[in-house]
């Protein structure tokens, strides 16, 4: 039964190896209990730990990029400031402390700056990678607060599902379009393989997922009101995935880890996201409050 059993596994294994869409889904369900149980549970804070982890992971990937000749050490020690920050600065959020926030960020941006000057010395254009250090905390942390500032709002549950899956669902429409009808290029030069169905197909995956999202979860919500808030979301997230792939192909890398078998990193399933997010809080603390009244 014991060999029988290995045979198995290792047959399954070879099946995923061989198979990157198998893989993709296999990957993602997998990981949909974990996200839907620290969503939906207690008071937020089980979904707080995991933000916090996932912003970690992300910046570490983040690293990678802004240093793709760097031992592990060494990138480390170039992420340490950060991995360190974006906890608290989440966790700040969490507990409703938002003007903690800034008095968090300001030692931080204080400490880059010191090291900028100390890197000029020997090397003048190592203030790029400071720059780039920056830029990787606040295209993480500051999406994946608003996160968690909007799962402690009321119906915060509902919108997270909501923006989650309205993103998810455009990242699979985009994909899949892309590889049936795909024929025009959208961005060769940093991602040869999207195109300009895939786009449109990603956008329609968006709409049609809030729409369905509004019927069954949000009715309280205008309907124009959260399909605007898809397609706008739905063209930033594609956005953030170009982005992600300009930073990925100027350091030569293709996935920014393997974490995640079939998607690669958390970074490489998050890049629309980060983007998304930060679009739909606006939008949300805009308009909904006024269309639900």
């Amino acid at each position: 039964m014991a060999i029988a059993n290995k045979l198995s596994a290792a047959k399954l294994k070879e099946k995923l190896a061989g198979n990157t869409h198998l893989t993709r889904w296999v990957t993602g369900l997998t990981a949909a209990p974990v996200l839907i149980f620290a969503v939906v549970w207690g008071d937020g804070t089980l979904f707080c730990g995991l933000a916090a982890l996932a912003s970690v992971a992300a910046l570490w990937e983040y690293m990678g990029l802004i240093h793709p000749s760097a031992t592990n050490r060494q990138r480390f020690l170039a992420g340490l400031p950060a991995f360190l920050m974006a906890p608290l600065v989440i966790f700040a959020a969490a507990a409703g402390l938002r003007s903690l926030v800034p008095a968090l960020i300001m030692p931080y941006l204080l400490l880059l700056a010191a090291v900028a000057v100390r890197r000029y010395k020997n090397n003048p254009k190592a203030w790029h990678a400071t720059a780039f250090e920056l830029l990787a905390f606040g295209h993480v942390t500051i999406p994946i607060c608003l996160a968690v500032i909007i799962r402690k709002n009321p119906m915060g549950v509902a919108w997270i599902f909501a923006l989650l899956l309205i993103v998810f669902a455009g990242d699979i429409g985009a994909f899949y379009t892309g590889k049936t009808i795909g024929a025009h290029k959208l961005a060769p030069a940093v991602s040869p393989q999207k195109t300009v169905e895939g786009a449109v197909g990603g956008l329609f995956a968006n709409l049609l997922m809030a729409g369905l999202f509004q019927f069954f979860f949000l009715p309280d919500v205008d309907l124009e009101v959260i399909l605007l808030i898809a397609f706008l979301a739905g063209i930033a997230g594609q956005i953030g995935d170009l982005f992600i792939s300009v930073l990925k192909r100027d350091s030569g890398i293709k996935d920014s880890s393997r974490l995640l078998p079939g998607h690669g990193g958390i970074l490489d399933r998050i890049d629309a996201l980060l983007m998304a997010l930060p679009t739909a809080w606006m939008l949300i603390e805009l308009l909904v409050k006024r269309s639900v009244s």
